[in-house]
């Protein structure tokens, strides 16, 4: 098969399952070329993955392009069950590795449907890894910087935070809640900032 001979579906899969970390050019090129045909295949299983009914090796490698591709072309209806998968413990690592510090924030903005509550549940996410919450403030502060959550109402819910965001206490999560508010220039909660470092619930060293 050269090059350019036209994929299925399942040979772009079977080619992303093979490829370990090194990029499958072709399959890539042609399943964001043909995404209609392609992405049902990506989608049911991110939400098996989602769903906890295929925790397989396959469909993790699979998915660590998948997800990408996803966010390449700004595939909403992955925005739910990636928030739930991210939710989960350190299951999200399982899929991208490093790219949950990387690129997870630029993945969740892309995918964004338009409805917070997802993004939100995941930051609020007691039992979700502390990298993995701080990318989803990270998101969160750019889809509002971007205009696609209004100001005041990231404005009013980071305040909100600062009393019911779990732990109380040192957490990486912390840091992606003040650079939040340093991002968007919230001026109003650098108070709230300021006593959240003298709690020693940041740590920047």
């Amino acid at each position: 098969m050269t090059a350019d001979a036209l994929l299925t579906t399942e040979t772009m899969l079977d080619a992303f399952a093979a490829a370990g970390r090194v990029l499958p050019r072709t399959a890539m090129a042609q399943a964001a070329n043909r995404w209609p045909e392609i992405g049902p295949a990506l989608l049911a299983r991110l939400q098996a993955a989602a769903d906890g009914t295929d925790r397989s090796e396959r469909t993790n490698r699979i998915l660590f392009f998948g997800i990408y591709l996803m966010a390449q072309v700004r595939e909403t209806r992955a925005f739910r069950p990636l928030c739930a998968i991210a939710a989960d413990g350190n299951r999200i690592f399982q899929l991208i590795g490093d790219g949950v510090t990387e690129d997870l924030s630029l993945i969740l903005t892309r995918v964004y449907d338009g409805q917070p509550t997802p993004l939100r549940e995941l930051i609020e996410a007691a039992g979700a890894d502390e990298y993995t919450r701080n990318s989803a403030i990270g998101a969160l502060a750019w889809l509002t910087a971007a205009g696609r959550i209004h100001r005041d109402e990231t404005t009013s819910y980071l305040r909100d935070l600062h009393t019911t965001l779990r732990p109380q206490s040192e957490c990486y999560v912390w840091v992606g809640w003040q650079r939040a508010i340093g991002t968007l220039a919230l001026d109003e909660l650098v108070p709230l900032v300021e006593k959240t470092f003298e709690r020693g619930w940041i740590d920047l060293g």
